[in-house]
């Protein structure tokens, strides 16, 4: 009956949990072989009662295979659940290629994050301080329970290993499953941190004013951080439809636009079907030929520097920017540039528009 009742209370939901997270992003599937990883860990190094058994076989009823098979299932049925779009991954998604690039460096992944932050300089300050909490939240979850403090970790260090073997892009996105446990871990180092403070300055202060302490810590921490919300309702993620009105307002009859790269494909779909869009340098230069001046729209300028090296040597050489048009996404801004007769250089005056 005991058995019945732990397979009900903790097995099913379990196996429903993670068969319905993975259906919904396949990055559950790290944080289940996590979880995977720790039990068997737990088997192996578990700490021992005084009666000499393992704390976690208790707690698994002396069934220790009933997580494993609980792993099993959830492989199964989710592996049911993709059948019919698992080959098409397996021969497309999986072997994609990401040209090497800034974007596959570990280094511009924790640079963009904290870009991110969109508090200028001050967010090298607050990455430095966020180190500190995380370090102190998750020593202090590891130290009182260790199972806990390696499954948070394991999932993005598997992620991030594996898109870095593969030399895939790194980008912050593939990891913001875990921001959940980012924010637990930074609110128990805070929480630490701010009790520590208190117990020092008052040195008979009692557990009351450590709590209050504490969530006067939290809500201002709350406060700056509400204080970039704004910014997500101010700007757009890309700012098309911005760079596609500045050109048409100033278009001529003689002149021509052309976009490349991610924007070609943005504006040749949805915006602006009309404009051309070069897929390669020569197209590029052909348009400046036949031309009094071209303009030109493009994003994401890693992207276009290491997947059409030629279109970027004629944008540094034949191109200035006319204006920059900021968007939430970070390093997404969209440039709008026009051709500068007697001048490859880019040196003129760039317009940065700020919504």
């Amino acid at each position: 009956m005991e058995v019945v009742e732990y397979i009900l209370t903790y097995i099913t939901p379990y196996i429903a949990v993670v068969v319905l997270g993975t259906w919904i992003n396949l990055t559950m599937a790290f944080m289940a072989a996590s979880h995977g990883l720790t039990y068997i860990l737990s088997l192996i190094f578990g700490r021992r009662d005084e009666d000499g058994s393992k704390s976690l076989g208790r707690v698994a009823l002396g069934s220790w295979w009933m997580p494993l098979a609980a792993g099993a299932l959830c492989a199964t049925i989710t592996l049911q659940l993709y059948a019919l779009s698992l080959p098409d991954f397996l021969r497309s998604g999986y072997s994609e290629v990401s040209l090497e690039s800034e974007w596959t460096k570990v280094w511009w992944l924790v640079l963009e994050t904290i870009r991110g932050l969109h508090i200028g300089y001050a967010g090298w300050l607050a990455a430095l301080a966020t180190t500190v909490l995380v370090g102190v939240g998750w020593l202090s979850i590891f130290r009182r329970n260790w199972t806990v403090g390696l499954s948070i970790v394991v999932a993005p260090l598997a992620l991030c290993g594996l898109m870095i073997v593969k030399g895939h892009n790194l980008w912050p996105r593939l990891v913001f499953f875990c921001a959940g446990f980012a924010v637990l871990i930074v609110v128990r180092g805070g929480d630490l941190i701010v009790r520590r403070l208190c117990r020092t300055i008052m040195r008979n202060g009692s557990p009351r004013a450590e709590l209050c302490w504490s969530l006067g810590a939290l809500g201002l921490a709350l406060g700056v951080s509400s204080t970039m919300i704004s910014r997500n309702y101010r700007l757009p993620k890309q700012d098309y439809t911005g760079a596609r009105d500045y050109v048409e307002q100033r278009l001529k009859p003689s002149e021509a636009v052309v976009s490349v790269g991610m924007a070609g494909k943005v504006f040749k779909s949805y915006y602006a079907p009309q404009w051309k869009c070069a897929e390669t340098g020569e197209e590029l230069e052909a348009t400046i030929r036949n031309h009094d001046r071209v303009w030109l729209i493009y994003t994401m300028p890693i992207l276009v520097r290491t997947y059409h090296p030629d279109i970027w040597a004629v944008i540094q050489r034949e191109f200035a920017n006319a204006v920059v048009l900021p968007g939430t996404l970070a390093g997404g801004e969209v440039f709008v540039c026009k051709t500068n007769p007697g001048s490859s250089s880019l040196s003129s005056p760039t317009e940065l528009i700020a919504n």
